[in-house]
């Protein structure tokens, strides 16, 4: 999936699955409950498997995300932000 994602907090996701995040423009960090990461273009950064985290970006920042078929986009939580499975966007 490729994903643009607009200034804010994005919510916190418990994922059960490694996630595979490539950035090809812009920044994003990453929260989770201890610490956070900084991804500029071009970088690469593995969400271990079980690991909460919350994307968060300044300004628009698109990144390319691999993960399993099936992958509920936030972790289970629910609400008006869980897309429909097997949508390709």
């Amino acid at each position: 999936m490729i994903y643009g994602l607009k200034s804010g907090i994005q919510r916190l996701i418990l994922i059960r699955i490694h996630c595979y995040l490539f950035i090809y423009f812009g920044e994003m960090s990453i929260a989770f409950r201890e610490g956070s990461v900084a991804l500029k273009t071009g970088e690469m950064f593995v969400v271990p498997k079980g690991t909460e985290h919350r994307p968060f970006v300044k300004t628009e920042c698109k990144a390319l995300l691999i993960e399993p078929a099936g992958t509920i986009n936030t972790g289970g939580t629910g609400g008006e932000m869980t897309a429909a499975d097997n949508v390709w966007i």
